[in-house]
C-alpha cells in the first residue's frame, strides 16, 4: 500500500515540477522563422536522441545579435516539460568578467533541484557538480561562453551523466567548442531577405509587411541590417509608430554613418573577441575588400604571413544567408 502510494506521490510532484518549469527570460514576442529554425535544428542534431538515449553536447556559434540565444530560450522552452531536472544559465561571459563563475556554478546546482550546496572556489564546484549529477538526466543551456575556462568549471564530464541528458553551449568562437571536444555545432546563419523583412516589420509596423508607401524605405533599412536579427528588432522599434517619411530618411541616414550604441556593443564584444591576426584580417575587409574578389584578400593576407584558411572559414559561415 505504501509502495503505490509513493509511487502516486512521486508521480504527483513530477507533474507539479514539469507545470511551475523555470523559463529564465521572456520568450520571443515576434518568433519569425522560429519553427523552421528549430526544426532544422532538431533534425540535424536531436532527431537520433529519442531512441539512443545518449548524452548530447550542441554547440551554437555566431556573431553578436545574432539569435544565437533566442534558439537556446526555444529549444530549451521546448524540451524542458520532458526532461525534469534542467538550467538555462544566461551571460557566463559577464559573470566570468566579474569573477563570478562560482555563483553559476551554484545557480546551476539549485536549478537542478541541490539546495544549500555550500563550496569556497570553483574547483570544489566543479568536485561537487560531477558528484550530483552523475548519471542524472539533465538539460542545461550555458549561454554566452567565451573561454574553455567557463566550460571546464560549468560542465560536467560527458560521461558521467544519464542517459538522454542534453547540454547546449553557446558563444561567438567555434574554437572553445574545438579545443572542448565538441564535434555537434550548428552556427547561425542571418536571415533569408523574406524573413528579415517580416522581423523587421512586426516591430516597425505591429505586421508582416510594409504599411503602403514605405516598401523602399524598408528595402533600404534592410540593407542596413544585412539579416542580422538585433538590427532588425532595435531600428525597427525605433520607427513604430512614426508615419513621417522624412524621419526615416533621417534616421537611415544617421545609422549608415554611425550604429545604434546597443548594436555596436554586440558587435565590439565580437570583434574583441577575435585574436590580433583575426582583428587585423576584420579591418583590412572593413576598409579595403568590401567588393572585391575573395582571392586578392588571400593574396594580400599571404604575402603578409597572416593564417587566413580557418578564421575566412567561420567568418563566410556565420554572415551566409
Amino acid at each position: 500500500m505504501f509502495s503505490d502510494e509513493g509511487k502516486i506521490l512521486k508521480s504527483i510532484v513530477n507533474s507539479v515540477l514539469r507545470e511551475v518549469k523555470k523559463m529564465p527570460v521572456n520568450g520571443v514576442k515576434y518568433p519569425v522563422a522560429m519553427d523552421e529554425i528549430v526544426q532544422n535544428f532538431e533534425s540535424d542534431f536531436l532527431q537520433s536522441r529519442e531512441n539512443e538515449k545518449t548524452v548530447q553536447i550542441v554547440g551554437i556559434v555566431g556573431i553578436g545579435g545574432a539569435g544565437k540565444t533566442i534558439l537556446a530560450m526555444e529549444l530549451y522552452k521546448r524540451k524542458s516539460s520532458s526532461i525534469i531536472r534542467s538550467s538555462f544559465l544566461s551571460d557566463v561571459r559577464d559573470a566570468a568578467a566579474k569573477n563570478a563563475i562560482h555563483t553559476k556554478q551554484k545557480k546551476l546546482l539549485e536549478d537542478l533541484r541541490f539546495q544549500n550546496e555550500s563550496f569556497d572556489n570553483i574547483e570544489e564546484g566543479k568536485v561537487i557538480l560531477a558528484n550530483r549529477l552523475r548519471s542524472l538526466c539533465v538539460l542545461i543551456v550555458l549561454d554566452d561562453v567565451d573561454h574553455q575556462d567557463q566550460l571546464d568549471a560549468l560542465l560536467p564530464p560527458k560521461d558521467s551523466l544519464g542517459p538522454g541528458s542534453l547540454i547546449i553551449v553557446t558563444t561567438r568562437e567555434g574554437s572553445i567548442l574545438t579545443n572542448a571536444g565538441i564535434t555537434s555545432v550548428h552556427r547561425i546563419r542571418t536571415l533569408h531577405q523574406s524573413h528579415a523583412e517580416k522581423l523587421f516589420c512586426y516591430h516597425a509596423f505591429s505586421g508582416p509587411s510594409p504599411v503602403e508607401g514605405f516598401e523602399d524605405l524598408v528595402g533600404r533599412f534592410l540593407k542596413v541590417c544585412s539579416g542580422l536579427p538585433l538590427s532588425l528588432k532595435v531600428i525597427g522599434a525605433q520607427l513604430y509608430g512614426i508615419n513621417s517619411k522624412d524621419y526615416w530618411e533621417s534616421l537611415l541616414d544617421k545609422i549608415q554613418r554611425k550604429l545604434p550604441k546597443d548594436i555596436k556593443d554586440k558587435l565590439k564584444v565580437s570583434y574583441e573577441a577575435l585574436d590580433e591576426e583575426e582583428q587585423e584580417m576584420f579591418l583590412d575587409v572593413a576598409c579595403f575588400f568590401i567588393g572585391e574578389k575573395k582571392s586578392l584578400a588571400i593574396a594580400v593576407w599571404d604575402g603578409s604571413g597572416l593564417e587566413w584558411s580557418v578564421w575566412l572559414g567561420n567568418a563566410f559561415q556565420q554572415v551566409s544567408c
